[in-house]
C-alpha cells in the first residue's frame, strides 16, 4: 500500500515507475546469477516499453553484475527523460537463493551509492531511484557494507499497539477481552504477522485461545513452522545464534555488536531500547530457550523432513523406470523455458522420439526387456545432452522429449542425430523390425523463437508432426518441419 502510494506522487512528480513483483518471477529464473538478472534486466526494459536488448549487452567475459550495470547504465536509464523509480516488491524471494541474493542485493547497493554520492563515470544512475519492499522475517548473511538494508530511508512496519489489536480483532469477529489482549500481546508482542496468524486459527475454530496459550512455541503449535525458518536461520550463522543466545538469556535488555543486531532486527528476533537489545516477544524466549538435547531433537526432525521432501520432489518430476524426468516436469519446464526465451527473444528447440516398433520388441522379447531397452535408451538419450539447461524426459510410453533452450536448428539436428548413433551403438538386437535387426529411433524436431502472445503447445504441435513425417518416410531417421 505504501509503496503504491511513493509510486503515485513519484508519477505526479513527473517521474516514470515500474514495478517488478518477484514473487511472479518463474522459478527457473532463479537457476542462477545471470539468467537472474538477464530476466531482472528485459522485465524492466519491457515495463519501460523498450525493445529487449539484453543480448547485446551480455558479455561472458565481464560478468553478470558488470553486464546488468551496462544495460541500466547504457540503455535503460539513458533511453528515460526523467529519474526512474525502480519499485522490487516481494524482494524476499530471493532470499530463498543465496549465492543470487548476496550478488544482486550487492549490486543494488552499489547502484546506491552511484545514484546518492553521483559518479562522472556513470551519470546515468543519477536518474534512478529504488524502492525495495521485502519481509524481514528471513535473514540473508549479507556483508554488512554491501546490504541495501541499511541505508537511504528504511520504513518500518511497526508493532501494532494495543488499541490497534483490539481493532483487528474485532475485523475477525472475535470478541476478544482486555485480558485476552494483553495476554496475546505479551506472548507475540504488537507483531503483525503472529497476530494475524493467532486471531486466522482462532476464527477458524482450529484452536482455541487457551490452547493458543499453551502450544504456541512447541512443535504442535500454530507457529512451528515460522520457528523453524528462524532456528535455521540462526544455524546457518552460529555467530548470530550465539549473539541470540545471550539476548534470550537475559531478563533485561543487553548491548549487541550493532552489525549483529542490525541482522537480528531484520529477522523479527529483538527490538532495540536505546542501545541495547531484547527479544521482541515471550514467544521466541519460550521457544529458543530450549536445552541443548531438544534442539538436537529437533535438528534430525528437520533433516528428515527435508530428506523426505527432496524424496517426495524425486517422485514427483522423475519417471522411476528411466530416471528422466516425466510428462508433468516436462510440461512444467516448457512453459517456463517459453516464457523466459521469449522476454530474451532467444529460440527455443524440442525434438519427439518414438522407438520404431516397440510394440513388436515388447511381444518378442517380453515386457521385463522392453523395460529394460527403454532404460537403455533413456541413457541414449541423456548422453547426447550438452548444456545443463537442457533436459530429457519420458514423454509417454516408448516416446520421449527434449527440451534445447537457447538452441539453433542446426544445434538441434545434431543433437538428434547423436541420439541416433547413440542407440545404434548399443547394438540392441530387434528381429522383428522393419527397418533391420537393430533396434532404431524416428526423432522429430522443431525449433522457434517463442513468443508470449502464443503457447508452447505451438512447437509441441509441430515437432509432433515432424515425428509422424519420420516414421512415414520409413522410420530411422530425424525430420525437421520448420514453422510456417
Amino acid at each position: 500500500s505504501l509503496m503504491s502510494r511513493i509510486l503515485a506522487t513519484a508519477r505526479e512528480c513527473g517521474c516514470r515507475t515500474v514495478t517488478l513483483n518477484l514473487q511472479l518471477a518463474a522459478a527457473s529464473v532463479f537457476a542462477d546469477l545471470d539468467r537472474f538478472l538477464q530476466w531482472f534486466c528485459a522485465s524492466t526494459g519491457k515495463s519501460l516499453g523498450l525493445e529487449n536488448r539484453v543480448a547485446d549487452y551480455w558479455d561472458d567475459i565481464f560478468g553478470s553484475n558488470y553486464n546488468c550495470t551496462d544495460y541500466f547504465e547504457n540503455y535503460l536509464l539513458t533511453a528515460c527523460d526523467s529519474p526512474l523509480v525502480l519499485a522490487l516488491d516481494d524482494a524476499d524471494r530471493v532470499f530463498q537463493y543465496p549465492e543470487i541474493a548476496s550478488e544482486f542485493f550487492g549490486l543494488l547497493r552499489a547502484w546506491y551509492e552511484k545514484a546518492k554520492y553521483g559518479d562522472s563515470g556513470s551519470p546515468s544512475f543519477e536518474k534512478l531511484r529504488l524502492v525495495v519492499v521485502h519481509s524481514t522475517e528471513v535473514y540473508i548473511p549479507l556483508n554488512y557494507n554491501q546490504s541495501p538494508f541499511n541505508v537511504g530511508l528504511s520504513i518500518d512496519l511497526p508493532p501494532l499497539a494495543e488499541f490497534q489489536v483490539q481493532d483487528l480483532s474485532l475485523r475477525h469477529g472475535l470478541e476478544m477481552s482486555g485480558s485476552q489482549i494483553d495476554q496475546l500481546m505479551a506472548l507475540v508482542g504488537g507483531n503483525p504477522y503472529l497476530l494475524r496468524v493467532a486471531m486466522y486459527h482462532i476464527r477458524r475454530r482450529d484452536i482455541t485461545f487457551e490452547q493458543l496459550l499453551k502450544t504456541a512455541a512447541t512443535e504442535g503449535g500454530i507457529y512451528s513452522d515460522h520457528l523453524r525458518r528462524q532456528w535455521r536461520h540462526l544455524q546457518e550463522c552460529p555467530e548470530l545464534a550465539a549473539a541470540f543466545e545471550l539476548v534470550i538469556a537475559s531478563d533485561v535488555p543487553v548491548e549487541l555488536d550493532s552489525k549483529l543486531g542490525f541482522k537480528l532486527q531484520s529477522m523479527g528476533l529483538i527490538i532495540l531500547w536505546g542501545g541495547e537489545v531484547t527479544a521482541s516477544c515471550d514467544l521466541y524466549r519460550q521457544y529458543f530457550r530450549r536445552p541443548p538435547s531438544q534442539w538436537k531433537q529437533l535438528s534430525d526432525r528437520i533433516a528428515k523432513l527435508e530428506r523426505d521432501n527432496q524424496e517426495l520432489q524425486q517422485l514427483v518430476k522423475v519417471d522411476s523406470l528411466t530416471q528422466l524426468a516425466n510428462r508433468r516436469c516436462f510440461d512444467e519446464y516448457l512453459n517456463l523455458e517459453w516464457r523466459r526465451l521469449a522476454q530474451l527473444g532467444k529460440p527455443l528447440s524440442l525434438i519427439l522420439c518414438d522407438i520404431d516398433f516397440f510394440k513388436a520388441y515388447n511381444d518378442t522379447y517380453g515386457h521385463p526387456a522392453g523395460d529394460e531397452c527403454l532404460q537403455k535408451v533413456a541413457k541414449a538419450i541423456s548422453t547426447a545432452l550438452k548444456s545443463p539447461d537442457d533436459l530429457a524426459a519420458r514423454y509417454g510410453g516408448e516416446e520421449f522429449a527434449l527440451v534445447l533452450p537457447d538452441t539453433s536448428v542446426e544445434g538441434a539436428l545434431l543433437t538428434a542425430e547423436i541420439i541416433r548413433a547413440n542407440l545404434k551403438g548399443l547394438l540392441i538386437p530387434h528381429s522383428n523390425s522393419d527397418v533391420g535387426y537393430f533396434l532404431t529411433l524416428s526423432l522429430g524436431v522443431s525449433t522457434i523463437v517463442p513468443s508470449l502472445e502464443s503457447s508452447p503447445a505451438a512447437i509441441v504441435h509441430v515437432a509432433d508432426q515432424a515425428l509422424y513425417e519420420a516414421k512415414a518416410q520409413g522410420r530411422d531417421r530425424t525430420v525437421l518441419k520448420l514453422f510456417s
